[in-house]
C-alpha cells in the first residue's frame, strides 16, 4: 500500500469508498456531498474558490478526503454555493 494511501486510510472522517478514484482512496460523505452539488451546477473548483473566496486546492483537498475543513472554509463554501445557485437542501448538507 502506498504511503499516502495509507495516510488516507487513517484519517478518521474518510469514511467512504470513493466512487470517483477507483478504490484508490477513501473520501468523506462532506467531500462527496461537495462535489456532487459542483458538478451538478456544472461549476469548476476554480469558480466555486473564486466566490468563495477559497482556493481550488482547498476544495479538492476537502473533496478527495485529505483535509477537513475549518468552519469558517464550510461557511465560505455555502456562501458560495448559495450564489451560485444551489439549492438549500443541498447547501444544509455541507456541515
Amino acid at each position: 500500500m502506498s504511503p499516502e494511501k495509507d495516510r488516507i486510510q487513517k484519517i478518521e472522517f474518510a469514511d467512504q469508498m470513493c466512487p470517483l478514484c477507483m478504490g484508490s482512496g477513501l473520501v468523506s460523505e462532506l467531500g462527496l456531498h461537495l462535489r456532487r452539488v459542483r458538478e451538478r451546477l456544472g461549476l469548476s473548483r476554480d469558480v466555486v474558490a473564486e466566490y468563495g473566496m477559497i482556493s481550488a486546492e482547498t476544495i479538492r483537498n476537502v473533496e478527495i478526503g485529505k483535509a477537513r475543513p475549518r468552519l469558517s472554509t464550510l461557511v465560505c463554501l455555502r456562501k458560495a454555493l448559495r450564489k451560485l445557485g444551489a439549492e438549500e437542501e443541498e447547501i444544509d448538507k455541507i456541515r
